[in-house]
């Protein structure tokens, strides 16, 4: 599912980038600054770098000079090349999820009329399928996630996952939670082997309306585009969004 989730997104804006855990923000010396200046400008370097080589090939020396340090100054923030990397997916991971939550929040939180629900999906739709200019780093990252998954920790996998695609998906989750609480979608019961119990959300079918949402329109414009090497024009996105939409809301019509 994450592939649906954090594949494309439309963002008005880019947000400001977090400190990474242990980056020291608020630290007001002169020294204390710096040094969080020099760690930002490392992990500026390496999604560069990693977005352009990937994990495997991305080497430290690379690194350190597109940030313009040496290879112990980044021994000096970061233990080993995964930990740099994990901190680097984590960050901009979260900055796309906050994002998608933003949109989320824009186009169904004010949904509370069955004739304002289509339109509202499909504008989320086209703009959750939209380029992805503001983050094209990150995405060029997790292109090479998907081509080395095999060969990467299984605990830097999931760090990705749970930082942006799953907040993304629980945040969704939520909203059409609450949509069939007000009568204006039904919810289907997942087979226990769907169940995402595990993961403590409810299982109350939302998390599968959410991959089924997902699944017609971000992914479908994903496919068609080759994943945005080539891209659509608006009239076609639209086009491909609403008929997905079409077909979700036909299986999560209220009984």
């Amino acid at each position: 599912m994450a592939a649906l989730v954090d594949n494309q997104v439309q963002a008005g804006r880019r947000p400001a980038a977090r400190p990474a855990p242990g980056a020291g923000a608020g630290v007001q010396t002169g020294t204390g600054r710096g040094r969080v200046a020099k760690r930002q400008a490392i992990m500026q370097a390496a999604q560069t770098v990693f977005g352009r080589e990937g994990y495997t090939h991305a080497g430290i020396e690379a690194i350190a000079a597109a940030a313009g340090v040496s290879s112990r100054t980044i021994y000096n923030h970061f233990q080993s090349k995964q930990q740099l990397f994990t901190a680097v997916i984590i960050e901009s991971s979260t900055q796309v999820a906050d994002a998608l939550i933003r949109l989320i929040d824009h186009h169904l939180t004010g949904v509370t009329t069955p004739g304002a629900l289509q339109p509202a999906l499909v504008a989320l739709g086209c703009q959750w399928a939209g380029p992805q200019a503001e983050f094209t780093d990150h995405f060029a990252i997790v292109g090479h996630l998907y081509a080395e998954a095999a060969h990467l920790p299984p605990d830097l996998l999931q760090a990705w996952s749970t930082a942006g695609p799953q907040r993304a998906e629980q945040h969704l989750a939520h909203h059409l939670r609450r949509l069939a609480g007000t009568g204006l979608l039904h919810l289907h019961q997942p087979p226990a082997s769907a169940s995402r119990a595990g993961r403590g959300e409810p299982d109350d079918g939302a998390a599968q309306a959410t991959q089924h949402l997902l699944l017609l329109t971000v992914a479908a414009v994903a496919t068609r585009t080759y994943h945005g090497a080539i891209p659509l024009t608006g009239q076609q996105t639209t086009a491909l969004v609403t008929a997905g939409v079409r077909a979700f809301l036909d299986g999560h019509r209220p009984r």
